[in-house]
């Protein structure tokens, strides 16, 4: 393995780890958000 495979296979890594984040942040927005309909129809 080469410098510019590993530096590649790096780069997509960083794309791989910041489109993960991203998705688990929106899934965790929309449990929260559903947490608190629920919460205000509780209530």
């Amino acid at each position: 393995m080469n410098a510019v495979t590993s530096s590649r296979s790096a780069c997509t890594f960083g794309e791989y780890a910041k489109s993960m984040g991203r998705y688990l942040f929106d899934q965790n927005v929309d449990v929260v958000t559903r947490m608190l309909e629920n919460l205000q129809s509780f209530i």
